[in-house]
C-alpha cells in the first residue's frame, strides 16, 4: 500500500474520531522529512477543571465540617 492510500485511510479514520466526539482534532506534520499526527485532546483539560471544582467543593465541606467538631 502506498503512503498516500495509508494517509487518506488514517485521515478517514481520525475523521470518524472527530465525529464521534473521541479526540477534539488532529493535525498532519512533517518534522525533517519524517510524517506524523498530533492528537488534539481538549476534552482532558474539561475534565481536569471538572475534577478541580469537585476536589475544592470537597475541601470547602471539610472546612465548615471542622468547625462542628
Amino acid at each position: 500500500m502506498e503512503n498516500r492510500e495509508k494517509k487518506r485511510k488514517l485521515k478517514f479514520a481520525l475523521e470518524q474520531l472527530v465525529s464521534l466526539n473521541h479526540i477534539s482534532g488532529f493535525e498532519f506534520e512533517k518534522i525533517n522529512d519524517i510524517d506524523k499526527v498530533k492528537i488534539i485532546n481538549k476534552k482532558k483539560k474539561e475534565t481536569e477543571k471538572k475534577n478541580k471544582k469537585i476536589n475544592d467543593a470537597v475541601v470547602l465541606a471539610d472546612e465548615i465540617n471542622s468547625d462542628d467538631i
